[in-house]
């Protein structure tokens, strides 16, 4: 059975919220637009759940969120312009969609 944690218990459940995720389970969150599944990126077990609750098609990636733009370029290949519209407007709503970089531990 899934568990509920209020948003207004957060704070309190962070630890909880972070060995679910460590563990290859999969969470349920609010974004700002809409809730989402989130999962360790790193972990292909968690990835394919993701798809398979969602019945999500295998050819249609899923989104990973970065702290900042150092640790998207660790992961992504920016080019000139996209590391300017990086500089310019993150942090903020703005989805880059960049080539994954080939000797990543991040899931395909």
């Amino acid at each position: 059975m899934p568990k509920i944690i209020s948003a207004h218990k957060l704070n309190d459940s962070l630890g909880e919220i972070c060995d679910q995720i460590y563990t290859g389970n999969c969470i349920g969150l609010p974004t700002e637009t809409v809730y989402g599944l989130a999962a360790d990126a790193f972990n292909g077990q968690a990835i394919a759940h993701i798809f398979e609750m969602k019945g999500r098609p295998k050819f249609n990636p899923l989104i990973i969120h970065m702290l900042d733009l150092e640790m998207a370029e660790a992961y992504g290949e920016f080019d000139k312009i996209s590391h300017k519209l990086a500089e310019a407007f993150w942090p903020g709503p703005m989805t880059l969609v960049v080539q994954r970089r080939e000797n990543t531990s991040l899931h395909r």
